[in-house]
């Protein structure tokens, strides 16, 4: 009896002993299962990244504003009469960054669009596209009014506010109005003095550009403007016209 409790405690202090052995490895597996998968790392980079995803689809991209919606912002100034931008050199003030840009060939003398057909040079390419219309005879835009024809769209529209007595451009110094925007600009030269075109020939000094390339032509003898009755040339569309009323009998009238 002795014998048999001996070896029963014995026992069973041996089964207790290899419990106790394997509950600590059980507990490591376990924790092992929970906090070392092999694959833990990866899916959180993964989660990581698919919030970043997440995130970024909800922040629509910036878009830059289209060309049409430009131009309608600097339409828009004209009946607010908003001058954003200025020109450091002579300080004239314009609704949009293209025409300041334009503007500033002025100053610089900067002429890159060329004529292929006569050579002659220009600041704009929609000024050189007015003006191959010269070579081809192309006039594709009419009055409704009077049915005149013209090469450009900005030329009828400027002609209709004959019809419309319309003059929207005013100036500050003074108030007088204008049908065209470069009539104002050469008009507001009247009452700050500025020249900005310059003959490269002799150095004199003009405030329109206009008279700058009739003034050209002293120099290099051009007379682009022809009679088509009698084809004498002359320097000046001006003085063709007076020529053709020798030709037709037609006279001036001044209304004072």
């Amino acid at each position: 009896m002795s014998d048999m409790f001996r070896w029963d405690k014995a026992e069973s202090s041996q089964v207790k002993q290899e419990e106790q052995e394997a509950e600590p490895v059980l507990i490591k597996e376990e924790h092992e299962a929970v906090d070392s998968s092999p694959f833990k790392e990866e899916e959180e980079e993964t989660q990581i990244v698919q919030i970043k995803e997440e995130h970024n689809e909800d922040r629509s991209p910036v878009k830059e504003e289209p060309e049409e919606l430009t131009d309608g912002l600097s339409h828009s100034r004209t009946h607010t009469g908003e001058r954003p931008y200025c020109c450091r050199t002579c300080g004239q003030s314009f609704s949009g960054s293209g025409t300041l840009t334009n503007h500033m060939k002025i100053h610089s003398g900067e002429k890159p669009y060329s004529c292929q057909t006569c050579g002659k040079s220009f600041g704009r390419s929609g000024t050189l596209t007015n003006h191959m219309k010269v070579h081809t005879g192309e006039k594709p835009y009419s009055c409704r009014a009077c049915g005149k024809i013209f090469g450009g769209s900005g030329t009828l529209t400027n002609h209709m506010r004959i019809h419309t007595g319309e003059r929207p451009f005013s100036c500050e110094t003074c108030g007088k109005s204008f049908s065209r925007n470069g009539v104002l600009i050469n008009h507001m030269r009247v009452h700050t003095g500025e020249k900005p075109f310059c003959c490269q020939t002799c150095g004199k000094i003009f405030s329109q550009s206009g008279r700058l390339t009739n003034h050209m032509r002293t120099h290099s003898g051009e007379r682009p403007h022809r009679c088509p009755t009698c084809g004498k040339g002359f320097s000046q569309s001006g003085d063709l016209t007076k020529h053709v009323r020798t030709h037709t009998g037609e006279r001036t009238v001044i209304i004072c």
